[in-house]
């Protein structure tokens, strides 16, 4: 019976966070909420609408919590981070593609479906307003590739900034130097969008 309780008393030891329920911060004690994508500012409504969303979950335990082993590491496909700053610190929670996964510093957490498409939502409408952000710019325009979802060919390039997805070439002809192959680009490259002559 000892050697049991000396086991349990040295992984609570070892794994502190696997002994605690993940906890947000109180919204008196928020500066500011920032996300990743172009627009890196979040509005108080939006922060406090995500802040809710996950406050709203009061039973942590009953969720799937899987450790990730480093914290800074992230097993899933993440479209965006967001960070809630406090007087004291900044918490970053790192949420999947489709909204049903949260990173945090304590675990990987399952959320359920009514709650996940509420979040999904919010990580669309930031990826729309990134989009209009970037269809604003006048051209040329300095492009990360991958930087807004769902475009990362040249021809989807192209679509977006021109309106026309044959139009590719172009892209291509005043990036030779950063893009050898048009079939392959990869993300993080950053190209010249040219001004079309007209």
């Amino acid at each position: 019976m000892k050697k049991i309780i000396t086991i349990l008393i040295g992984i609570l030891f070892l794994h502190p966070l696997l002994a605690e329920d993940f906890q947000l911060p109180s919204s008196q004690n928020i500066i500011s909420f920032e996300r990743s994508g172009l627009l890196k500012k979040v509005s108080q409504e939006d922060g406090k609408k995500i802040l809710l969303l996950l406050s709203n979950i009061t039973n942590y335990k009953a969720f799937k919590y899987h450790r990730s082993g480093i914290d800074h590491a992230i097993p899933i496909p993440t479209t965006y981070y967001f960070c809630i700053e406090t007087k004291k610190t900044k918490l970053k929670l790192y949420f999947s593609n489709n909204g049903s996964l949260v990173n945090t510093p304590k675990g990987l957490l399952v959320i359920p479906d009514n709650i996940r498409n509420k979040i999904k939502s919010m990580i669309d409408k930031w990826q729309n307003e990134d989009k209009a952000y970037v269809k604003k710019q006048p051209l040329p325009y300095q492009y990360k590739i991958g930087s807004l979802k769902g475009i990362m060919s040249l021809s989807e390039i192209a679509k977006f900034f021109y309106g026309d997805s044959s139009k590719w070439k172009i892209i291509y002809e005043a990036n030779k130097t950063i893009i050898k192959n048009p079939n392959i680009v990869h993300g993080g490259e950053i190209i010249t969008i040219p001004k079309l002559k007209e």
